[in-house]
């Protein structure tokens, strides 16, 4: 039987109408599946991915889908944590001092401001102002480097030792009196300068001396190399060895002298004293220089 005697056959007694438009139905060719709907449901039958190049019409399932991989900038905050700890570590590292301040002599240390009991050779100074009284001097050494002595009267701001690596530029200020002081003939490996009210004198290496009085400010010259700066001119003067640049508070004209017989043998002696060896000290003991 065909399929249009089948239609006209069945019990519901289709009007005329309705017959032609069965008819032109069944006259329709059946939809057949395109090759790629067929690979489609092979391969999500099997389990398998689609075929390269056949890709799900919109709106359709594509089949068995893969995990989409996991991210890797998950990983980016945790290593710029680590680096950025890393970074502050190092300028922390960099900024400490490598040396330190210690006494190699101190005359009369009761007299010396600020009391610390314990002021004795081998001990070690903080950064501050230090004042010797009438009667007392004390003397100081940062690692191998630069040695110096403070003089009855004198009042010095002392600075930090230099940072290892970063902040190394130092400053020694002289409010009065006197120091006298050497590099043992080495240059130093970090930029020091002294000043005054009345100067700016930069070293290098060398054998000084500084001198603040009432009338204004006297840097000595043993050997080596300083270079002063006076404030109201602002024009540097290099020193030759064994002289000496005064420079006047009361309006005189800075000039330029040799040493006398006594900052000659002060400063000879500093000179030849040069920096003393750091010596082991016994467990529990600071280290003497």
């Amino acid at each position: 039987m065909s399929q249009n005697d089948d239609m006209r056959n069945r019990p519901d007694n289709p009007t005329p109408e309705e017959l032609r438009a069965l008819e032109a139905l069944a006259s329709l060719p059946r939809p057949q599946p395109t090759v790629a709907a067929r690979e489609r449901a092979r391969a999500a039958f099997l389990g398998e991915a689609p075929t390269a190049g056949e890709q799900p019409a919109s709106g359709e399932p594509s089949g068995p889908q893969r995990p989409p991989r996991r991210s890797r900038s998950w990983l980016a905050l945790p290593l710029a944590a680590v680096l950025v700890g890393a970074c502050l570590l190092a300028a922390w590292y960099g900024l400490q001092p490598e040396t330190e301040w210690l006494v190699t002599e101190v005359v009369a240390p009761a007299r010396i401001e600020p009391a610390t009991p314990a002021l004795a050779q081998g001990s070690e100074i903080q950064a501050g102002t230090l004042t010797t009284g009438a009667e007392s001097e004390l003397e100081l050494q940062l690692g191998q480097e630069l040695r110096f002595r403070m003089l009855p009267g004198s009042q010095i701001a002392l600075p930090a030792p230099p940072g290892r690596w970063f902040a190394r530029s130092r400053t020694l200020r002289l409010e009065k009196g006197e120091i006298y002081g050497t590099t043992g003939g080495q240059e130093l490996s970090f930029p020091l300068q002294f000043e005054t009210l009345e100067v700016t004198a930069q070293l290098t290496g060398t054998t000084f001396a500084v001198f603040r009085t009432a009338e204004g400010t006297c840097v000595c010259l043993w050997t080596g190399g300083v270079e002063v700066t006076p404030r109201d001119t602002g024009q540097a003067v290099s020193l030759a060895p064994e002289t000496k640049f005064y420079v006047y508070n009361d309006g005189r004209p800075s000039e330029v002298q040799p040493i006398d017989d006594m900052e000659r043998m002060k400063l000879s002696m500093m000179h030849d004293g040069g920096i003393i060896p750091r010596q082991t000290s016994p467990a529990g003991s600071p280290p003497t220089p």
